[in-house]
């Protein structure tokens, strides 16, 4: 049997006490653990195939490390499967080079690294576990927007159930809703309506005619279409082309904006593991996060408009007044303080049995957040479970990852600026030169305001 990528690591598990030594025949055996880069390397079975790198979320990576797919090329046997750490090691200290590097940057540091230390490789420790995401959204921080590739029989498959249903998809609600951007490469936006025309004719029980309505009133305007031309092969799209070529837009766009949550039920997809084929499961955890986020701003928006509108009352309390009627009642309000607490201290009253009023309201908002927050954890975890993709270093990368990554479109000098140094340039004149260069030779980069307002992909196709 030979495997193939991707393949699903293995992972830790949380246990209470380590096992004895008479639970296994051979004994149990313990190491140092090395913190690295999580990774899978196959071996060619035959010979002059590739050496193929895999992360745990199932990107290829092996053109970011030359040096490993030579050691292995030159030392390991054929048709073999390393899971373990990547790590550099320094034998004459006897430790790791870069400890402190974690999975998004290793990729970028090793290969420097490396080079400059011959005869020292990346080494594998076979049972090492991957670190956490280093990136987490939580109810109260919400960090950057999420980011989805939806395919064509994922949409088609939802704009049918939503012809039986009031409420709209959670896809919908969350693009709407500034939850998560919606994208797809240009060939599914031409081919949604042929399908749906297709599957009624097929025997579809479902209202042709409304799916058609929903489709360019509800989604079509949301959904964000880009041009994948000319962006950089990537290994997986390589591997699909010679299988189904309406496989490449999608995993080349992947490509450029990772990580992303690809949301497929298409084989090929679902088969070399860069799509999620329980994608009823991710719009289910998208409503929770989506829910959960609106909640929270609402709440937000109305604190603000209470703080506002005290403060405004506050200003204007004080300036119509003058110095002697504040001092005065500063005087009464303090009479009146202090006559109320000799009176009751005088004269105490029975305690009442009913609970204070602000103690219940406290208790019951803070019951309501702590559902809030767990619901919107267990979206937020099962989103970030599907999402792939290694970050590129490449200046096209960053600024793709930074503009989907916006709310609106950005100017250059705001992509500069976000960049900082990443952009190449002496000065400032060479590094808005370099952002026009990229923004102006790919297709994905839309001017939407024909003044310089930067977005990936037309949104409603416009």
């Amino acid at each position: 049997m030979v495997l193939r990528p991707p393949v699903e690591p293995m992972l830790a598990q949380a246990a209470e006490a380590i096992p004895p030594a008479r639970l296994l025949a051979a004994g149990v055996a313990y190491e140092q653990k090395f913190d690295g880069h999580r990774a899978l390397l196959f071996t060619p079975a035959r010979p002059g195939g590739p050496v193929l790198l895999q992360t745990r979320r199932g990107a290829l990576i092996q053109d970011a490390f030359p040096d490993l797919v030579a050691a292995a090329v030159e030392q390991l046997p054929a048709g073999l499967v390393l899971d373990g750490e990547l790590v550099v090691w320094d034998p004459e200290a006897g430790a790791l080079l870069c400890p402190h590097v974690r999975a998004d940057g290793l990729c970028g540091v090793l290969p420097q690294l490396v080079p400059h230390r011959p005869g020292q490789r990346p080494h594998y420790d076979a049972r090492m576990n991957e670190p956490p995401p280093s990136r987490r959204r939580t109810l109260y921080k919400r960090g950057p927007l999420r980011r989805a590739l939806l395919d064509t029989s994922v949409l088609t498959t939802d704009i049918i159930a939503a012809t039986r249903r009031r409420d709209p998809s959670s896809f919908v609600a969350g693009a709407r809703a500034g939850t998560v951007r919606c994208l797809i490469p240009a060939h599914v936006w031409e081919e949604v309506p042929r399908v749906l025309v297709d599957r009624h004719q097929e025997g579809g029980r479902f209202d042709l005619g409304r799916a058609l309505e929903l489709w360019h009133s509800r989604y079509a305007p949301v959904l964000y279409v880009v041009d994948t031309a000319g962006l950089p092969m990537t290994p997986q799209a390589q591997v699909l082309a010679g299988r189904d070529a309406s496989d490449v837009p999608m995993l080349l766009l992947a490509g450029v904006i990772a990580p992303v949550v690809i949301i497929g039920t298409d084989a090929d997809l679902v088969d070399s593991g860069l799509a999620d084929k329980e994608w009823r499961e991710l719009r289910s955890a998208l409503g929770d996060v989506g829910v959960t986020e609106g909640k929270m701003i609402d709440l937000e928006r109305q604190a603000s408009v209470f703080l506002n509108i005290t403060e405004h009352m506050v200003k204007g309390v004080i300036r119509r007044s003058s110095p002697k009627r504040l001092a005065a009642a500063a005087v009464v309000a303090g009479a009146v303080g202090g006559a109320l607490y000799w009176r009751q201290q005088k004269d105490p009253r029975v305690p009442s049995q009913r609970q204070p009023v602000w103690p219940v309201m406290l208790e019951h908002v803070s019951k309501r957040m702590a559902a809030h927050a767990e619901r919107h954890a267990r979206g937020e975890d099962r989103w970030q479970q599907a999402e792939r993709g290694t970050p590129g270093d490449t200046l096209l990368h960053r600024v793709a990852r930074t503009l989907v990554g916006s709310r609106e479109p950005l100017t250059r000098t705001a992509i500069v600026e976000r960049l900082g140094e990443a952009v190449p340039g002496a000065g400032h004149t060479e590094r808005m030169a370099a952002a026009r260069d990229v923004l102006t030779g790919h297709a994905l980069f839309v001017d939407v305001t024909g003044r310089g307002h930067w977005q990936v992909g037309r949104r409603g196709g416009r």
